[in-house]
């Protein structure tokens, strides 16, 4: 085979239910196969569609991300933003404080981590608070351009924290990053 040409892959088998990717087994999967994906996307993405066109990343997308929509922006401060997103999937996830989502936000698989501070599952919506480092790096540069009606590719919620052991009541602290 020559240059990016790759055999078709398979359909993608439906997720196992026991499948349990809480220890970050996901993300570290993302990062060796990242440099697998052989066509770069736009810089600015407007649609999960045009976030990643490699065969592996496509795949990997499909099984384990879903689409969400950004219902609202609001910009707090030069830095800050507050975004609504919107799916289905958001409907029927049991959602509990402490976890995360990990959004795709740059070439290739390249995933950004959000807790919301939010969660509206009646509605399908979950708020997060997204912070623009003076390094513009993907998530920064994401979130600075990101508008209502992009889509993204959404990974999650899953567990970061299990807080189920703990005695109540609990404080979680954090910082902008």
């Amino acid at each position: 085979m020559s240059g990016n040409q790759f055999p078709a892959l398979p359909r993608p088998r439906a997720r196992r239910p026991d499948a349990d990717f809480s220890r970050g087994a996901f993300s570290s999967t993302l990062r060796d196969l990242d440099a697998y994906v052989v066509d770069a996307a736009p810089a600015r993405r407007r649609s999960a569609s045009a976030v990643t066109t490699g065969p592996v990343a496509r795949t990997l997308i499909c099984w384990f991300m879903h689409t969400a929509t950004v219902a609202s922006v609001r910009s707090l401060s030069q830095r800050f933003r507050l975004l609504e997103l919107r799916s289905d999937t958001f409907k029927t996830a049991a959602f509990t404080p402490g976890q995360k989502l990990q959004i795709l936000v740059g070439d290739g698989l390249t995933t950004r981590t959000y807790t919301p501070i939010r969660w509206d599952q009646s509605r399908g919506t979950a708020s997060i608070l997204v912070y623009a480092h003076d390094d513009a790096g993907p998530g920064g540069e994401w979130g600075v351009t990101v508008a209502p009606g992009d889509t993204c590719q959404v990974f999650g919620p899953r567990n970061s924290l299990k807080l189920t052991s703990l005695a109540a009541p609990l404080a979680l602290l954090g910082d902008e990053t």
